[in-house]
């Protein structure tokens, strides 16, 4: 069976499972937080990451995501 890599550049998302191992992979996060807290459950890694919560705009959350693009080292 062959492996396959799905390229990224950026992964965006909730409180998930998902998130957590895009972090883990190296890759910028972002993570999105409304129901949960970053401060108990937010992404870390060695990647440039970012957590957002509360009551969040779509322009901030590309703002946001646009950053993070910005660090990412090629």
């Amino acid at each position: 069976m062959q492996s396959r890599r799905i390229a990224a550049a950026l992964a965006i998302g909730v409180d998930s499972g998902l998130l957590f191992l895009a972090a883990a992979s190296s890759l910028p996060t972002l993570g999105l937080y409304i129901a949960t807290s970053p401060d108990h459950v937010g992404v870390l890694g060695v990647a440039p990451f970012k957590n957002l919560e509360g009551s969040l705009g779509v322009e901030l959350v590309a703002e946001e995501a646009l950053k993070l693009l910005r660090c990412r080292v090629p």
